[in-house]
């Protein structure tokens, strides 16, 4: 069953989110020159890795813990993929 994440919630733009994409670029460009900055209140890039990192640590976790066979037996990757603003996590267990 599918299942919401708010850890995979959209990068936040702070003052620019809602504005037009041109202004995109400038974040993009002090993100190339620093991955921790805050310019114009941005979510930094680092605070979305880590975000994103924990809640597949937290995935990989639950499916192990899960008991159901197809997943404990075997390695399970993590599959993240995005539609606009929509994520969406495919966890493939192989054993």
């Amino acid at each position: 069953e599918p299942k919401l994440e708010t850890q995979l919630r959209e990068r936040w733009f702070g003052k620019l989110d809602g504005g037009p994409d041109t202004e995109y670029p400038s974040v993009w460009a002090a993100d190339a020159q620093d991955a921790s900055h805050t310019q114009f209140g941005v979510e930094s890039v680092d605070a979305v890795l880590a975000r994103v990192r924990s809640l597949v640590g937290r995935l990989r976790d639950e499916v192990g813990k899960s008991g159901d066979a197809s997943c404990s037996n075997g390695p399970t990757n993590t599959a993240l993929g995005s539609g606009g603003a929509r994520w969406i996590v495919l966890l493939v267990a192989h054993g």
